[in-house]
């Protein structure tokens, strides 16, 4: 089988990247990574540079065109988006991978990602009573209105960031609110103010004003879910510097636990919601009963099995199941039809 795995750069393959590329080797599988920003159509087909796993990245430096080579993707029979396009060139690289998924399948297929990774369409997956109290506007005065008829804290943060970017903590009446909600909402009052809106044209942006968790100042929970079945999970929790718990921001691994049956229920309920999208493998951030994000491009976890001589059995287990579902035809792409039919083993 030849897979493709289309990553953001081809000198940094992360170890994500790495342990399911090699996983896939160890079945005999062919495994090349492909730069998404280098995706070239031609005649209606796609194609981008690509280098064949393994292979080292140099220390220093990049990549030439020299020692990757434009190849068709159009021979694949399976491909993995493991990372999100830069914004810059989004939405040209969702459409072109878009294209490709109308002949071969997708691990996660590409309308999918575009509209479930995200803040504002948690709705569409999740029960509503898993769901803390949040809205979603452009407006920065909605969105103080909304603050100011609340009570207790708030989280503000953009509907499509990641890693806990500008994600802040806020309070009703509190001396920073206004000026946290100008910002993640574009400081278009300000911006008109100095220089017109005919001068910079909008700057509105949309952001996400979310009810805080308290129970995830105890721990979030990243649950990996495949094809309706829970995989692994673990847990982590702000350091006391910070009300974030992602590991770029000081967040720390809690003592490894069992999920409650509570908590595999609710798990196993979104990831077969998200199958009707086409969305096979993801990870949750729970705080039950809340779920508080999807991660559906690279949502990471495995790196936390172990890896010894026989591989990661985790890794394998989400591969199985990815196979199982594509030749099963549950969660099928809307191009599913007109695509290749190839033998998935």
């Amino acid at each position: 089988m030849n897979v493709t795995i289309c990553i953001g750069t081809l000198t940094h393959p992360d170890s994500n990247h790495a342990i399911f590329a090699s996983e896939f080797r160890r079945r005999g599988d062919a495994v090349r990574m492909v730069a998404l920003p280098s995706l070239t159509l031609v005649n209606g087909r796609l194609h981008g540079l690509a280098l064949d796993w393994p292979y080292a990245p140099p220390r220093t430096g990049g990549l030439t065109t020299g020692t990757a080579r434009l190849v068709s993707l159009e021979d694949s029979d399976l491909c993995w988006v493991m990372n999100q396009p830069h914004p810059a060139m989004a939405a040209d690289v969702w459409q072109l991978l878009w294209n490709l998924g109308t002949r071969l399948p997708f691990v996660n297929d590409v309308a999918g990602l575009v509209f479930l990774n995200n803040k504002s369409n948690l709705p569409v997956v999740v029960p509503t009573e898993n769901l803390p109290e949040t809205c979603v506007s452009s407006s920065e005065d909605f969105l103080s209105d909304t603050l100011a008829c609340g009570e207790g804290s708030w989280i503000v943060k953009p509907t499509n960031g990641g890693a806990g970017n500008n994600v802040f903590l806020i309070e009703p009446g509190g001396a920073n609110a206004r000026a946290l909600l100008q910002s993640v909402t574009g400081s278009a009052a300000t911006q008109y103010e100095l220089f017109t809106q005919e001068v910079v044209g909008m700057t509105e942006r949309h952001a996400v004003l979310q009810r805080y968790v308290p129970q995830a100042r105890a721990e979030v929970q990243r649950v990996l879910v495949c094809h309706g079945e829970v995989i692994m999970n673990y847990g982590r929790c702000p350091s006391d510097a910070d009300h974030r718990s992602n590991y770029t921001h000081g967040g720390v691994l809690v003592p490894e636990r069992p999920l409650t049956d509570e908590e595999r229920q609710l798990a196993e309920c979104v990831s077969r919601a998200l199958l009707r999208f086409g969305i096979r493998f993801a990870g949750l951030d729970m705080a039950y009963p809340y779920v508080l994000e999807l991660n559906l491009a690279n949502p990471g976890g495995v790196v936390n099995s172990p890896t010894d001589a026989g591989g990661n059995e985790q890794a394998r287990r989400v591969i199985d199941l990815l196979l199982a579902s594509l030749r099963g035809g549950q969660g099928e792409p809307s191009g599913a039809g007109d695509r290749d039919t190839r033998e998935l083993s």
